[in-house]
């Protein structure tokens, strides 16, 4: 989601919403108590163990692909993973339920139908519940899997796990370092303290650091392991035949129209500027439904009635992201479109955060 400005910075809107923020905090650091107490990290009875990667902050962080990056490490190392997700978006009656490359994403939410088609070459089983821990009993029930992986839950305490891993975006870091609503956090900056790892969603690695360190608590806000994740822009797929596929190189100088319903629709914006294009943004909220009224004003900004086959073909185009695409791509089709295109990118995860995800995995009661 976009934030208000105020969430980056300390003004008269922050002050009067810090009575209710520190409420939030409160609240949500009890909660924490309460589930270590009563459980703590551990494996629920005849359940697989579970994984959580989620994030403090409201908005994106870059959990599906450091999720897609965790699969792929997986299977070089001949584990078979499961993912579980709440499905936020999807409006089944039916939960838990199985997710595959053709689910309906109103049905099932538009992230775990990325995830299926992005790993569909992998045959991951993929399962979603509102209550995660229901999705997390479907898979042990029916999978033989070695471990299921959260999308998101970090705070969902209904849910047993074992390991916790915490991304977080870092051009907008913690923001101001206030809870909701007064700031961007879910909980406090404390909990990174009790987490396995803090995972840095860009360049920013240093920024984030020297923030906790000037933090109240100091050195003691750092957690147990820090790394980074570096998300690199590979091709231009169409939305419509994904068999099209065009180089980003070819992106400078050309205008094109920019959409994005996700946490943070201005760090796509601006890495299709960085590629060279010229952008004409059109930001929607996160996990936004998209509907033909939506869409139709970009089909008629083109009339193409050839196959592209270069990207001169495709100025004043429409680019958005892979998840956009996943529930776009039913409209593309009746608007017979050939000029919507998404950005399709692969993930870098730092080697020590994914040995540790393994050893700790690993080393989890059956």
């Amino acid at each position: 989601m976009s934030w208000p400005d105020f969430w980056t910075q300390t003004n008269w809107k922050t002050l009067c919403l810090q009575p209710l923020s520190k409420l939030v905090c409160r609240i949500a650091s009890r909660r924490r108590l309460a589930f270590q107490e009563a459980s703590g990290l551990k494996v629920a009875e005849d359940c697989l163990p579970v994984c959580v990667i989620g994030n403090i902050v409201v908005g994106g962080s870059g959990k599906t692909p450091f999720i897609l990056a965790l699969v792929k490490a997986a299977q070089m190392q001949g584990l078979k993973l499961g993912i579980v997700s709440r499905g936020y978006g999807g409006k089944s009656k039916q939960w838990p339920q199985r997710v595959y490359a053709d689910s309906d994403p109103n049905l099932v939410g538009d992230e775990p139908v990325m995830l299926a088609r992005a790993l569909q070459q992998f045959h991951i089983p993929i399962a979603v519940a509102p209550k995660r821990q229901q999705a997390v009993e479907l898979l042990s029930q029916q999978t033989d899997c070695d471990w299921i992986i959260s999308d998101d839950g970090l705070q969902h305490y209904q849910m047993s796990r074992v390991c916790e891993i915490v991304l977080v975006d870092g051009a907008r870091g913690f923001g101001n370092g206030h809870c909701l609503p007064a700031g961007p956090l879910r909980e406090p900056v404390e909990k990174l303290k009790q987490v396995d790892a803090l995972v840095v969603n860009g360049e920013d690695q240093q920024k984030i650091l020297t923030n906790l360190e000037t933090s109240s608590d100091g050195q003691a806000l750092l957690p147990k392991l820090i790394g980074t994740m570096q998300l690199t822009p590979i091709r231009l797929v169409n939305v419509v035949d994904e068999t099209q596929t065009l180089p980003i190189d070819e992106l400078a100088n050309h205008s094109v129209n920019a959409m994005a319903g996700i946490g943070n629709p201005e760090r796509f914006f601006e890495t299709l500027v960085q590629l060279g294009a010229q952008v004409s943004p059109h930001p929607f909220a996160d996990h936004h439904a998209y509907s033909f009224s939506d869409l139709k004003p970009f089909a008629g900004l083109r009339q193409d009635k050839e196959k592209v086959t270069n990207l001169d073909s495709i100025n004043n185009a429409l680019i958005m992201t892979e998840k956009d695409a996943v529930k776009c791509r039913s409209i593309a089709q009746q608007l017979s479109v050939k000029h919507w295109w998404y950005l399709q990118v692969e993930s870098e995860v730092d080697s020590a955060i994914l040995t540790h995800i393994f050893n700790k995995m690993a080393q989890a009661p059956r």
